[in-house]
């Protein structure tokens, strides 16, 4: 397995109290330079993530899964993208929206990535088709965690106009993220750990 990117070191707090102060990046994560907290446009894009999470692709399929817990933990890494590359092309979706797919590590680890790289001007084009390969759960009893493994489909993104250099895994990479209940979600389930480890996709 290849580690790519750096992994943040502040507390979802300080990055959502501190925007200013968050630093850090990942590799295939550029965004655009600037933010506004209007309500109704804040909503606006959310909607459109959310229509954006039912376009990508979410296999295995909910039948192929073994209960809901699993279809809702694939589901939430879908949507998880789809408001990154919501927040990734417009600039006035706030970064404080990816407390509403993310938690812990994984929300801190975005909320540093967008604002380092809205700061620098990059804006991004074209979507991340995500699929998702594995569901597993992690945790027995009452709020379980889930491991959700998906492959990132980065061909049609640039940044600025320009594709990137993603190196020798390409524009396909695949990743396992931790997704599981927030203490006060009442069940609904968000991405906690982004290892920031990519290795190839399947065929």
């Amino acid at each position: 397995m290849r580690t790519s990117g750096v992994t943040s070191g502040l507390a979802l707090a300080a990055c959502l109290g501190l925007l200013a102060g968050c630093g850090g990046g990942a590799p295939n994560e550029s965004f655009e330079t600037t933010q506004t907290s209007d309500t109704r446009e804040t909503d606006t894009a959310t909607s459109s993530a959310t229509e954006d999470a039912r376009q990508t692709s979410a296999d295995p399929t909910a039948a192929e899964l073994q209960d809901e817990g699993q279809a809702d933990a694939a589901q939430a890494v879908v949507e998880a993208w789809a408001l990154l590359d919501e927040a990734r092309r417009n600039s006035e979706v706030p970064v404080q929206d990816l407390a509403g797919v993310a938690r812990g590590q994984a929300v801190a680890q975005w909320v540093s990535n967008l604002q380092m790289d809205r700061e620098e001007g990059l804006a991004q084009e074209g979507e991340t088709v995500v699929t998702v390969t594995a569901v597993k759960a992690v945790a027995e009893g009452e709020g379980e965690d889930y491991q959700v493994t998906a492959c990132l489909d980065w061909s049609d993104v640039t940044y600025n106009g320009e594709k990137p250099n993603r190196g020798e895994l390409g524009d396909r990479q695949q990743i396992t993220y931790r997704v599981g209940p927030d203490a006060t979600s009442e069940g609904e389930l968000f991405v906690t750990h982004d290892p920031m480890e990519y290795e190839p996709c399947g065929p």
